[in-house]
């Protein structure tokens, strides 16, 4: 079907929106899995440009990165507990959801040294500063 929408309008463009929520990146990385091995085509050949917020930000970078869904998937179950860990309902709304430390050290650790210029699709990674409440893109 997506041939079919393609042929009729070459001018169309596909986007992958992924959301945020914490460990509920779980979800999303196994949808996608599922995905691919439904349609035998990896994600990222599938779309023009992929977006994400917070964790769904997480997940976009790794598929831009190359990595399959699965191994993103991989990443939650693995480091997922740490990064984000059960807590109580209240919390400052100035501070961080989660704390910042674990996630940094797991990411650096998958990703290395890679940059968002090492993207093999476009990327829109929107993030805003709890600090100045900046929004960058």
């Amino acid at each position: 079907m997506v041939d079919e929408i393609d042929t009729a309008n070459p001018q169309a463009r596909r986007v992958l929106a992924l959301d945020g929520g914490g460990i509920k990146g779980v979800f999303i990385a196994a949808f996608l899995a599922e995905l691919e091995r439904c349609s035998k085509s990896r994600v990222i050949d599938q779309f023009d440009l992929i977006a994400g917020t917070s964790t769904g930000g997480i997940v976009a970078l790794g598929i831009g990165l190359g990595m399959s869904p699965a191994e993103i998937l991989s990443i939650y179950e693995r480091h997922g507990p740490t990064i984000f860990p059960r807590r109580g309902k209240l919390r400052q709304i100035t501070r961080a959801k989660y704390d910042p430390a674990p996630l940094k050290s797991a990411l650096e650790e998958v990703f290395g040294a890679r940059k968002l210029g090492h993207s093999l699709t476009r990327m829109l990674i929107p993030s805003m500063s709890l600090n100045t409440g900046e929004v960058h893109i």
